[in-house]
This record gives structure tokens, C-alpha cells and sequence, in this order.
């Protein structure tokens, strides 16, 4: 029984002095209908090719292969809009991105482009903090440690604060094999 019903039959309306005066009565039961579940209409995606939804949801993951942005805005910061878009995609679970490890390949490719020799250091930015795939599941460390040698600090800032850099830059330090800070001597 419901919590509705159940209040309807606690608060015992039918027997309401001033509900009786005005001539209200309320069934303590709710009206019961038929009803049916309709089934999922059919949608027309890329080239009219017929797609059809499954338990409510759908997903055109490898549907659309080429897009672009295009603005005729000169106040709109289109890598903001971008980035934000995306990020709205991901938590509503409607924008997928390729594999961590292919991530991991396209991003070695574009250092490869814009760099001439291999950096000896990366700092790099996660989406999110303990449960990026790109970091948890070791691509993006293998990529840099074993396959080049390259020291790497990952961070997923949501605070950012002077503390929070500091710590970040005392692990940047050490990794690179400096000194952050000293025992003193014991005999004086």
C-alpha cells in the first residue's frame, strides 16, 4: 500500500466535522484506469537510417563519424562552450569518448607534432580525479615511464588554492630530483 493511501486513511477526512458541513467526501481509495505501454518510436539518424531505442534510452555512439563548430558570434568563446558541452554530455551519460588507451596514443601523436624532441617532463589534467581510466587503468603512465622515459605528474584540480599548488609543485620537485627538504643535524 502506498504512503498516499495510506495518509488518506490516517487522516480519516471522512470524518472531518467541517468537510461533512460543506458537503466534501474523499475517497480514501485512488481511481483505477487501464493503461498501456507504448512502444518506442522509431528515430531517423545520419543518413535516414531507421535507429531504434532500447529500455528508454538511446545512444548514437559511431552513428556520427565528421562534425564541426561554427560561429558567428564574436562574444561567444567557442573552447568554453566546447568544453563545457562535453562535460555536460559526459555526466548525462550521452557523450562517449574513444578508448583511455587510444586517448593516450592521439595525445602522444600531438606532442609528437608540436614538439621536436620528446619533453622530459608532462604535467597532465584528468577529468576527474581517482577514477580516470587514462590514469587508473596505467596507459597514459606506461606511455610516458616505460615507452619514453618521460616523469609525469597527473591532476584533476577542482580547488585550486595555494596550498593545493604547493603540494603539487613539492611532487613535481621530488619526481625531477630535487630537494624539498633537509633532517637537521642532531649534534649541536
Amino acid at each position: 500500500m502506498s504512503v498516499l493511501s495510506d495518509a488518506l486513511k490516517t487522516n480519516k477526512y471522512d470524518s472531518d466535522k467541517m468537510l461533512q458541513a460543506c458537503g466534501v467526501s474523499i475517497n480514501s481509495k485512488f481511481t483505477q484506469i487501464d493503461g498501456c505501454v507504448l512502444s518506442a518510436p522509431k528515430l531517423k539518424v545520419g543518413n535516414g537510417e531507421d535507429f531504434m531505442p532500447r529500455n528508454g534510452l538511446w545512444n548514437f555512439n559511431n552513428k556520427i563519424e565528421r562534425w564541426a563548430i561554427v560561429n558567428f558570434s564574436a562574444r561567444c568563446d567557442v573552447q568554453k562552450l566546447w568544453r563545457d558541452l562535453a562535460k555536460c554530455g559526459q555526466q548525462k551519460g550521452i557523450a562517449r569518448r574513444e578508448s583511455p588507451l587510444a586517448r593516450v596514443e592521439n595525445m602522444f601523436e600531438l606532442i609528437k607534432a608540436k614538439l621536436r624532441n620528446a619533453p622530459q617532463f608532462l604535467l597532465c589534467l584528468l577529468p576527474e580525479r581517482k577514477t580516470s581510466a587514462i590514469y587508473g587503468q596505467g596507459p597514459w603512465k606506461r606511455k610516458n615511464l616505460a615507452d619514453f622515459g618521460i616523469v609525469t605528474q597527473c591532476i584533476a584540480p577542482t580547488k585550486v588554492n595555494d596550498q593545493y599548488l604547493t603540494n603539487v609543485l613539492l611532487k613535481i620537485n621530488a619526481k625531477l630530483g630535487g630537494l624539498n627538504s633537509m633532517l637537521e643535524d642532531g649534534a649541536h
